[in-house]
């Protein structure tokens, strides 16, 4: 498919209901007969070659997260667990959906799948974005209700809870977008090419899909970074109160959960980080998508189809790096992710009893925990006290009820 051919169609024949459906496609047969690619193409091409990549290595690590809260214990019981679970899920469907981007620019998707592959695509893309986006918003509130109301969060944060939110959100979702299986259509362009698009004849259809992009994609964007902003402003208070306490005080006010161990300190950093990664990485395409739906067909330009496909090669990254995140920033995290491949060398909850009892430990050694605590984690960039134990019993305590 050229570029020509596409320019033709959004002139003449519809108007996308995404950017799912403006971006063109370069014929590989003009490259390899030596005509000379336009800056557009070029640029087109360079963002759809790395969507393969990028589609590869987030569902590699999205099955890795996966895995992580599903087999560790330690991290199963907690309460974020459950949404990292329904992030990862909907990361997934979303990497599967920039990879179709790519197969679909390389000409490998048959032209007989017809109406039904674009339905059932466009249907999966956009309720992978609104589910991703909506479990970014619980995640950051998740951090915000553990430090701003201690109190509160040992009976709000549970397990059974968060599914139940998971649930009404993946209904949010999914329900609006069913009428993508009545609008989207695969249109020819030739007797070999054809997009995924919306008639120009439904004048319903775009209006309400465009309706339901503003009340289901959008609002997680403005809520993560008012909810963050919150949770960075108490954190500091937190850390600010801990350094005018003494040693004595710290340690009740820790015992009644009034504090967080140092291990959720760091867990909340890294997911605050995570959050922001996923404002600055998805507000750039959010904006085309809006700068493409309200202007006519006649004026979107190749500089629109162009950032379309750059911009969805960035929201793919950021849907790719909250593996990396996790394990750079979280000591407990990266931990239990080494112990799914790695065997232990002594059963949980011996390893210190060995350590105390080994003829080898001199006075001066550090226990686990202590150990841990030196580890490297996103919260030790900014200057902080001591916080509570961050032992797996102090992680428990402050998780509140993780009734199943």
């Amino acid at each position: 498919m050229t570029l020509e051919n596409v320019t033709l169609m959004t002139s003449n024949d519809a108007r996308n209901d995404s950017l799912d459906i403006a971006i063109p496609v370069i014929d590989q047969g003009s490259a390899k007969n030596g005509t000379i690619l336009t800056t557009t193409e070029v640029l087109i091409a360079g963002a759809r070659l790395g969507m393969l990549p990028v589609s590869v290595i987030g569902l590699c690590c999205n099955l890795l997260i996966l895995l992580l809260v599903t087999l560790r214990k330690e991290v199963r019981q907690l309460t974020v667990s459950v949404y990292l679970s329904a992030l990862a899920i909907a990361d997934f469907i979303f990497c599967l959906d920039i990879l179709r981007w790519h197969l679909e620019w390389a000409d490998m998707i048959p032209m007989s799948w017809g109406d039904i592959y674009c339905t059932i695509t466009n249907f999966l893309g956009h309720f992978a974005t609104g589910l991703a986006h909506w479990t970014i918003f619980c995640i950051s509130l998740e951090r915000m209700t553990r430090v701003v109301f201690p109190f509160k969060a040992k009976t709000l944060l549970t397990v059974k809870l968060a599914r139940i939110v998971v649930v009404v959100f993946v209904c949010w979702s999914a329900l609006p977008n069913i009428a993508r299986f009545v609008f989207d259509h695969q249109i020819p362009l030739d007797n070999t090419t054809w997009i995924c698009w919306t008639l120009q004849t439904d004048t319903i259809g775009p209006l309400y899909q465009n309706l339901v992009r503003i009340l289901i994609e959008t609002p997680p964007v403005f809520l993560v970074i008012v909810i963050n902003c919150i949770t960075v402003v108490k954190l500091r208070a937190h850390w600010s109160v801990m350094k005018k306490m003494g040693l004595k005080e710290r340690d009740q006010r820790c015992r009644s959960g009034l504090h967080l161990s140092q291990q959720e300190t760091a867990l909340t950093v890294t997911l605050v980080v995570n959050g922001m990664l996923f404002v600055v990485l998805e507000t750039p395409y959010l904006v085309t998508e809006f700068m493409v739906h309200y202007l006519s067909s006649e004026d979107i330009s190749e500089l629109h189809l162009v950032l379309g496909n750059i911009f969805k090669l960035v929201s793919g990254v950021d849907h790719t790096c909250n593996f990396f995140v996790y394990v750079i920033g979280s000591g407990m995290l990266r931990r239990e992710f080494g112990a799914i491949f790695c065997c232990n060398r002594y059963a949980p909850g011996k390893e210190g009893k060995a350590r105390q009892s080994s003829p080898f430990a001199g006075p001066s050694s550090k226990s686990t925990d202590e150990i841990q605590g030196s580890s490297f984690t996103l919260a030790s960039v900014t200057t902080h006290p001591s916080h509570c134990g961050s032992s797996n019993g102090d992680m428990n305590l402050h998780e509140g009820n993780t009734d199943k």
